[in-house]
């Protein structure tokens, strides 16, 4: 969740439940698919989600903020794993004082 966009939630399904889709997608509390071409990205208040064509079995969700920040999560072998993606802009703001380069 950004300041003021949608929450959104992604959960890894139980394992039993993964012969179709891999994750959980809810956005405000309200489940989501992206199992078709017309779904594959969808636009929340302040955030939008999506899913790579390519990939069909929704082990993939992109979630980017109005921001600028984003989360990866991919689902791999019963491991969920999240990557963060910042504006530079926004790291240099956020860690004033802190040393990121060459010190």
């Amino acid at each position: 969740k950004d300041n003021t966009s949608s929450v959104i939630e992604v959960r890894l399904r139980p394992a039993q439940a993964q012969w179709r889709y891999r994750l959980d997608v809810f956005a405000d509390g309200r489940r989501v698919y992206f199992d078709r071409q017309s779904l594959r990205s969808q636009h929340f208040f302040g955030v939008t989600v999506y899913t790579p064509s390519h990939i069909l079995n929704q082990s993939e969700v992109i979630i980017m903020f109005e921001s600028g920040a984003g989360v990866e999560v991919v689902e791999n072998k019963g491991y969920m794993s999240a990557r963060v993606y910042l504006p530079w802009t926004f790291i240099v703001s956020s860690t004033r004082g802190t040393c990121l380069r060459g010190c």
